[in-house]
């Protein structure tokens, strides 16, 4: 079933699509696709927080300016489709103009298995998503724009991420079990323990990561523990600061103001004053 989500305003309008993957591709695909088009003037700039997600972006519009901290937005390079791998602080965006196209939201390990490449290339950058594909990339995005059916997009997604996926081969199993642990609770594991379960050295631990995951356990570990802050902040209807640094694994509320400020350049009261219909953050 779609989820359609539409917002409209003097400036313009944005719609949106959301809908599960194929069952084979859950744990692949973090969440479900979304699809969207928008046509805003001025265009809003959004504000990119760190996840522990990789996002495959398929623009079918005018493209974004991708931009991160301390860069005026307008400086900022242009991308039509691209690839990000994890990162540590935010980014900014704005659509160049009216546009369309399909988000799919990887885990990392899933983005290891699904594009073949060590993960710590894409760590901190984004890439020509034709170019993360590899050979026939460029001729699947093709075929993605040409279709004008929302469903029938979706269909291809599935379909080409399955083919890619019963061609890929796996992670480590040791490394797979280490992220669930890390992700199942919030980042709030420690990693000592976690190498020592898998019978590794951190030092060997922290090199499969940055391979197939894209950071290091602890640096991730961090990412973990902010986006379940930040998933947290979105349902809660009253913030008791310190009561939710707490729940989200920070040592005080000043451990969650640190790492606010790291990830999204501002306090978690200005954060929380960022949110916007529909989900994502204000920028500028």
């Amino acid at each position: 079933m779609t989820e359609v989500l539409r917002f409209e305003s003097d400036a313009g309008c944005w719609e949106m699509r959301r809908r599960a993957p194929a069952p084979a591709l859950r744990g692949i695909v973090a969440g479900g696709y979304c699809g969207w088009s928008e046509s805003v003037s001025p265009a809003p700039v959004r504000r990119e927080l760190p996840t522990a997600k990789v996002p495959l972006i398929f623009d079918f519009g005018a493209g974004y300016r991708v931009g991160g901290p301390g860069q005026p937005i307008a400086d900022a390079p242009t991308y039509q489709s691209f690839a990000a791998g994890l990162y540590e602080s935010f980014a900014e965006t704005q659509a160049c103009g009216p546009t369309i196209g399909v988000q799919v939201d990887l885990t990392p390990l899933g983005a290891f298995r699904l594009l073949g490449l060590p993960m710590s290339e894409l760590a901190g950058r984004g890439v020509s998503l034709a170019e993360a594909l590899g050979r026939d990339g460029g001729s699947f995005i093709e075929r993605l724009a040409e279709s004008r059916d929302w469903e029938r997009r979706f269909a291809l997604v599935d379909a080409e991420l399955t083919a890619r996926l019963r061609a890929a081969p796996a992670p480590a199993p040791s490394v797979e079990w280490a992220w669930s642990r890390l992700a199942s609770t919030g980042g709030t594991a420690a990693i000592a323990p976690l190498a020592h379960a898998v019978g590794w050295s951190q030092k060997h631990l922290i090199a499969r990561f940055r391979e197939q995951v894209g950071l290091a356990p602890k640096r991730l570990a961090r990412v973990l523990r902010f986006e379940r802050f930040t998933g947290r902040l979105r349902g809660a209807r009253r913030h008791g600061w310190a009561t939710l640094a707490l729940d989200c694994g920070y040592y005080d509320q000043a451990h969650l103001n640190r790492d606010c400020r790291a990830f999204a350049g501002c306090t978690p009261r200005q954060l929380a004053a960022r949110m916007l219909p529909g989900g994502g953050w204000a920028g500028g």
